[in-house]
């Protein structure tokens, strides 16, 4: 999908797949994430910004359980 979606000039991200982030960080341009300081997995990123390529983070206002999110994501 990288190859073909920048063969056509467009640019490529992934969405919340930790697991694969190691695979996809050389051919894809930005990540997506949601809760990663909720489920403190932000640090997971890392190798998308050590190749200098954004990672767009998003927090929910609260939680599951309803608390508020951590002024950490801020």
């Amino acid at each position: 999908m990288a190859d073909y979606s920048h063969s056509l000039g467009m640019v490529i991200g992934m969405k919340n797949a930790l697991s694969i982030i190691p695979d996809l960080v050389g051919s894809h341009d930005f990540a997506v994430n949601e809760n990663c300081v909720q489920y403190s997995e932000c640090n997971t990123y890392v190798p998308f910004i050590k190749a200098n390529k954004a990672v767009f983070g998003h927090e929910y206002r609260q939680s599951e359980t309803g608390s508020t999110v951590c002024s950490v994501a801020k």
